[in-house]
């Protein structure tokens, strides 16, 4: 008699997203989505000027557990919990590494640079 073989992990061509930025009062949010709504929720990060991005990189997947889950209204709006101050600044510097240290919480680059306003 043979072993049923156990099953791979499904490994998803689609990767979660997390949407992240600061409010109008310098409050860090962020919430992660399922791949499978990826052009919705960039919609939404677009039209709320947050940032979106995949988790890819070996940094965000590691983080993507300690973001909550955020929520895609049928408006195609997005809700976003607020975080703390560290983890969103283990974001920037996960999703850009290059930009993260010019991008502290409440300073205007950090805005500009979430907003799509600076490169």
């Amino acid at each position: 008699m043979t072993k049923p073989k156990p099953a791979k992990p499904k490994t998803s061509s689609n990767p979660a997203i997390i949407v992240f930025g600061l409010d109008p009062a310098g409050k860090p949010k962020a919430g992660r989505f399922p791949g499978k709504d990826a052009a919705l929720v960039r919609k939404a990060a677009l039209a709320l000027k947050l940032t979106a991005c995949s988790v890819t990189r070996p940094r965000l997947v590691e983080l993507v557990s300690r973001i909550p889950v955020g929520r895609l209204h049928a408006q195609g709006r997005a809700f976003l919990p607020f975080i703390k101050p560290d983890l969103y600044q283990e974001l920037v510097t996960a999703s850009n590494p290059s930009m993260a240290a010019a991008a502290k919480p409440g300073s205007v680059y950090a805005s500009l640079q979430l907003t799509g306003l600076m490169g």
